[in-house]
């Protein structure tokens, strides 16, 4: 920055002052420096890691960052993509903060295969293996016993490893449905009525 309270300005200015980058994109309201020539190993070692900006600045400054631009053929198309794009980021993240597992509802299968059989454990054992059955469900495919690591492409109805075939799903995210499924499970063992909202008269 030039600062005339400094005493600089721009006359006094050498070109042996100026940075250089592989492409500079400037608008009237924004301007993104791609590709930067500089070295910033002095800057990091000033910042403060623990500010989740920084991490952002740094990641910017190393050209680790994307811009994406969304678009649609309506209001309502955009907005949905929009959404979908923002699960995929936080899903990308959730996975880079505690890794991978199985996905497909596999790996909440082989957890339900661990549980005892108790009144409560069987009711977890219920939820964890609905996500895996409604998936086979909703794609006309019988039920089929697997292997840990392993899944089943509903596309090709075929099973292969969860890794090889890119079926993995953030480990944060099924830690999440597991202790979701302890909590549903919970309620309906201590109350003494559940309603059942899928459930249609005949």
């Amino acid at each position: 920055m030039i600062d005339s309270g400094a005493g600089e300005n721009l006359p006094m200015m050498e070109l042996d002052q100026l940075g250089g980058a592989e492409r500079i994109v400037s608008s009237s309201s924004d301007t993104n420096i791609i590709g930067g020539l500089g070295d910033i190993t002095e800057y990091k070692k000033h910042i403060d890691k623990d500010d989740e900006r920084s991490e952002v600045r740094i990641a910017t400054l190393e050209g680790r960052a994307a811009i994406i631009k969304i678009g649609g053929i309506n209001e309502t198309d955009v907005e949905e993509k929009n959404y979908r794009f923002e699960d995929a980021i936080a899903a990308a993240k959730a996975a880079l903060r505690g890794g991978i597992v199985a996905g497909g509802g596999t790996t909440l299968v082989s957890i339900a295969k661990t549980l005892q059989d108790t009144p409560v454990q069987n009711a977890i054992r219920l939820a964890l293996n609905k996500p895996y059955e409604i998936l086979l469900e909703n794609a006309g495919l019988d039920y089929q016993e697997l292997k840990e690591n392993e899944v089943l492409d509903v596309t090709t109805n075929k099973i292969s490893s969860a890794i090889d075939s890119g079926i993995v799903d953030p480990s944060e995210v099924t830690q999440q449905a597991v202790r979701t499924a302890i909590s549903v499970a919970s309620i309906s063992v201590t109350t003494g009525a559940i309603i059942d909202s899928t459930v249609k008269d005949s």
